[in-house]
C-alpha cells in the first residue's frame, strides 16, 4: 500500500495552483512491478487533473492490477473500502483526505476523492469490519514538517479505531512521525497500530528530515495486528534506498 500523490494519465488541463502533479501513462505499471496492490488517491493532489484525471487514474491502475482507494465515480464509491485477500485473510482498506484541493467544491454525484468527514469515516470502517477480518484506514492529514501529530490527527485516529480500524496509516507532513499502539478504543478490544506519518518515499525533497523514511511492515492475523517492523530507507535522487 502507498499514497499516490498524483493522477496518472495523458496530458490534461491541470488545476491552477502552485504545484500541480501528473504521472505519465504507464506509471501504474511501474507501481505494479514494485509490488503495490492498493494505492490511495485521496490527497490534495488527487484532483490535479480534475474529474477526468480521477477516472483516468482509476483506469490506469486497474489495468495494472492495482486497486485505487479513496477515489470513485461519486462520493459514496470513493469512500467505500477496498478489499484484498492474502493468505486467507481479508483486509479492508479505506482512504480519506483531510485536505481537499483548495477552491474546489468536491461533488457528491461526480468523480471525486474521499473527504475525511466523520460520518463517512465511521460508515466505511463499519462496512469494512463487516466484510473483512482486518480494517486499515489511510489518512492524508497533519501539518507539513511537524514531527508529532496534531489534535486533528489524534481525533480522527480515535474515531477510526473506535469504528473498528486495526491499522491507521498517515501521510502528508513529508516527515516521519511516531508509530504507536492505541489501546482502549477498538470496539472488539483489539490493540490498534497508528503510524501518524510515513514521511516521503518517491519524492524530490532533499532535507535531512524529508529524506529519511521507512517501509512499514505490519503483520496481520484474523484477530488483528500481530506485530510490525520498520525498514529504514533514505531518499536519494528522488527514490528510496536502504540505509
Amino acid at each position: 500500500f502507498g499514497n499516490l500523490e498524483c493522477p496518472i494519465g495523458p496530458a490534461c488541463d491541470p488545476q491552477v495552483k502552485d504545484f500541480s502533479f501528473r504521472g505519465r501513462p504507464g506509471a501504474a505499471q511501474a507501481l505494479a512491478r514494485a509490488g503495490y496492490d492498493v494505492v490511495s488517491l485521496a490527497n490534495n493532489h488527487g484532483l490535479d487533473c480534475n474529474e477526468p484525471g480521477v477516472l483516468g487514474s482509476i483506469e490506469e491502475l486497474q489495468a495494472a492490477g492495482i486497486a485505487a482507494c479513496g477515489a470513485g465515480v461519486e462520493a459514496e464509491t470513493a469512500a467505500a473500502p477496498v478489499i484484498v485477500v492474502r493468505q486467507g485473510i481479508r483486509v479492508a482498506i479505506a482512504c480519506f483526505t483531510d485536505f481537499p484541493p483548495p477552491g474546489l467544491d468536491l461533488p457528491d454525484d461526480g468523480p471525486t476523492i474521499a473527504q475525511a468527514r466523520r460520518d463517512r469515516i465511521a460508515s466505511a470502517i463499519i462496512v469494512g469490519r463487516r466484510d473483512a477480518d482486518v480494517v486499515v484506514a489511510s489518512f492524508h492529514w497533519g501539518r507539513e514538517y511537524m514531527l508529532v501529530p496534531d489534535d486533528r490527527q489524534i481525533a480522527l485516529a480515535r474515531l477510526a479505531v473506535a469504528s473498528g480500524a486495526d491499522v491507521v496509516l498517515g501521510h502528508h507532513p513529508h516527515v516521519l512521525q511516531p508509530i504507536e499502539w492505541m489501546d482502549g478504543f477498538h470496539p472488539g478490544g483489539r490493540r490498534a497500530l497508528v503510524a501518524w506519518s510515513l514521511g516521503n518515499f518517491v519524492f524530490d525533497q532533499h532535507g535531512p528530515e524529508t529524506s529519511r523514511s521507512i517501509v512499514l511492515e505490519v503483520r496481520l492475523g484474523r484477530s488483528g495486528v500481530v506485530g510490525y517492523s520498520e525498514v529504514p530507507v533514505v531518499i536519494r535522487g528522488a527514490r528510496p534506498v536502504p540505509r
